[in-house]
C-alpha cells in the first residue's frame, strides 16, 4: 500500500511530531510513504530522510499554486491513501482531488477552538470535509464536537488518539525532592497560558513560602514569539522568580527534561490532543493540567494527578501544592499510575494499529455506516 502524507510544516509541534511518527511507523510496517510539506520549517526533515522516507518540499506561496502542486504530486505518486494533518493541508488535499482522484482522502480535525473567528473557519472547513472519505479526530472532545455541531460528518468520522513511543519515553528515578521542579513542554505562545503558571509560582512563593522551579521546553516563533518571550521575562523579573524559571528552548530530545522533573504541568486555554502530557506520563511523572479538551479524561483525579481551571492562577497554585504535599512516596505512586495509563491507552503501536485498520477499510471499500454514534477504531479492527 502507498500512503501520501501532507502537512504545512515539519516544525517541532505536536501535530508535526505525530505525523512523523505515523510516517516512520507505517514505513517500518512495509508501506511505501511519501510526505509533502510547504513551509521552510523543517525540524523533522533529516529524521525522516535518514529513515528512508521520501520528503517533498512545495515552495509555492500562492494558495492555488499549492493546490496544483499537491495534485501533481498525487498524480505522480498514485497513493492508495492520501492523508492530511491540520485544517489548511486538509482543505488543500480535498481541493486537489476535486477534478477526479484515484486515492482515498483522509482529513483531520486536531484542535477544538471555540473563540473568535475560529468557529467560522471550522464550520467552513467541515462543509468541505463532506468530500473526504474519512475524517479523523485525535481527541474524544473534538469528535464529540463533530457529532454535535457537524452531524453530516457523523457517518464518516472517528477518533484515533495520538500515540507515543513508550520504549523511548521511560521513567528515571529523581534522586531527591528538593527543589521541587515542574516541567512544561510546548510552543511559547499565549494560548499555552505560561503567564498563569508564572502567577501560580509567584503565589506559592509569596503566600506559602514554597519554592517551585519550572523548566520550560519549547521555542518561540518569529517577531511575535520573541516579543512574547520578552514579556514573560519582564513578568518573571518583576516577581523576583528569575532563579526559579528556566526556558531551555526547542529541543529534539525532550526525555531528559521529563526525567529530571518531579511533575509535569500543562496550563493551556485550548488543546487538541495533549501529546506532551502523555509523554510525561510515560516517563512516570505525576501530572497536572487544564480542564480543557481530553485532559480531564487523561488525568485521573487523585490517582495520577489533578486538574485545574486555567483561567484561575489560584486553582493552578492549589494543584501544584497538592503535588508538593504528597511528598516523594505519594508522587511515586502517582507516577506509576501515569506510566501504566500511558502504556495501556496511548502507545504508538496502538495508534499505528488503528490507522492501519482504517486504511484497510477504506482501500477495501469497507467504510463503516455509523448511525448516531461514531466508531472508535481499535486494534481489533485490523484483524
Amino acid at each position: 500500500m502507498k500512503i501520501g502524507l501532507l502537512i504545512d510544516s515539519l516544525d517541532s509541534g505536536g501535530a508535526e511530531r505525530q505525523l512523523v511518527e505515523l510516517a516512520l511507523g507505517m514505513n517500518r510496517r512495509g508501506y511505501e510513504i511519501q510526505l509533502l510539506y510547504y513551509s521552510d520549517r523543517d525540524f523533522f526533515k533529516s529524521r525522516l530522510q535518514s529513515n528512508g522516507i521520501d520528503v517533498i518540499h512545495c515552495q509555492e506561496s500562492n494558495s492555488l499554486d499549492k493546490i496544483r502542486f499537491v495534485r501533481s504530486w498525487l498524480k505522480r505518486f498514485r497513493p492508495d491513501i492520501a492523508q492530511a494533518f491540520l485544517r489548511g493541508p486538509s482543505i488543500n488535499l480535498i481541493l486537489a482531488g476535486m477534478l477526479g482522484r484515484t486515492w482515498k482522502t483522509v482529513v483531520s480535525e486536531r484542535t477544538l477552538a471555540t473563540f473568535g473567528d475560529w468557529q467560522r473557519r471550522v464550520a467552513r472547513s467541515r462543509h468541505l470535509f463532506r468530500f473526504a472519505d474519512w475524517v479523523i479526530s485525535n481527541s474524544e472532545s473534538n469528535l464529540a464536537d463533530i457529532v454535535t455541531n457537524s452531524s453530516f460528518l457523523t457517518k464518516k468520522a472517528s477518533a484515533i488518539v495520538n500515540g507515543i513511543d513508550t520504549e523511548v519515553f521511560i521513567p528515571k528515578t529523581k534522586m531527591d525532592d528538593k527543589p521541587f521542579t515542574l516541567v512544561a513542554v510546548s510552543s511559547i505562545i499565549p494560548l499555552k497560558n505560561i503567564k498563569g503558571i508564572i502567577k501560580a509560582i509567584t503565589l506559592l512563593k509569596n503566600r506559602d513560602k514554597l519554592t517551585v522551579n519550572l523548566i520550560y521546553v519549547g521555542g518561540s516563533k518569529g517577531l511575535e514569539g520573541k516579543l512574547y518571550l520578552e514579556e514573560l521575562g519582564k513578568e518573571i523579573s518583576q516577581n523576583n522568580i528569575q532563579d526559579q524559571i528556566e526556558f531551555v528552548g526547542e529541543q529534539e530530545a525532550v526525555v531528559p527534561f521529563y526525567q529530571q522533573a518531579d511533575a509535569f504541568i500543562l496550563a493551556s486555554f485550548v488543546e487538541g490532543f495533549p501529546n506532551a502530557l502523555v509523554e510525561a506520563m510515560s516517563c512516570g511523572l505525576p501530572v497536572i493540567g487544564s480542564t480543557v479538551s481530553d485532559i480531564p479524561l487523561i488525568i485521573q483525579e487523585n490517582i495520577n494527578g489533578f486538574c485545574f481551571d486555567p483561567h484561575d492562577p489560584e486553582s493552578i497554585a492549589k494543584s501544584i501544592k497538592r503535588l508538593v504535599d504528597l511528598a516523594v512516596e505519594g508522587r511515586a505512586t502517582f507516577g506509576i499510575a501515569s506510566r501504566q495509563c500511558a502504556v495501556q491507552k496511548y502507545s504508538l503501536n496502538r495508534m499505528l494499529d488503528n490507522y492501519e485498520a482504517l486504511y484497510r477499510d477504506l482501500t477495501n471499500n469497507r467504510i463503516p455506516m455509523v448511525s448516531n454514534e461514531v466508531r472508535q477504531f481499535s486494534s481489533a479492527d485490523s484483524k
